[in-house]
């Protein structure tokens, strides 16, 4: 994980991150989109572009605009 990352997710800088974490920080309304999008995107080798929420340890909301391959 970037330091940039860490900060958008509000985890400690050089923290481990596996998907399950990753998930677990996710609004729980999110989680089951931004799976289908990512699992999509890998079954149809194509990006995606989603727009989901993050919620901090301090229960803080922040959104995050996400592209991937």
């Amino acid at each position: 994980f970037s330091e940039q990352a860490a900060e958008i997710f509000g985890i400690p800088s050089g923290a481990y991150m596996t998907w399950t974490k990753m998930r677990d920080l996710l609004h729980q309304e999110d989680r089951e989109r931004v799976r289908l999008a990512v699992e999509q995107a890998i079954r149809q080798h194509r990006d995606y572009d989603i727009e989901y929420r993050v919620i901090h340890p301090d229960g803080t909301e922040r959104w995050v605009a996400a592209k991937g391959r």
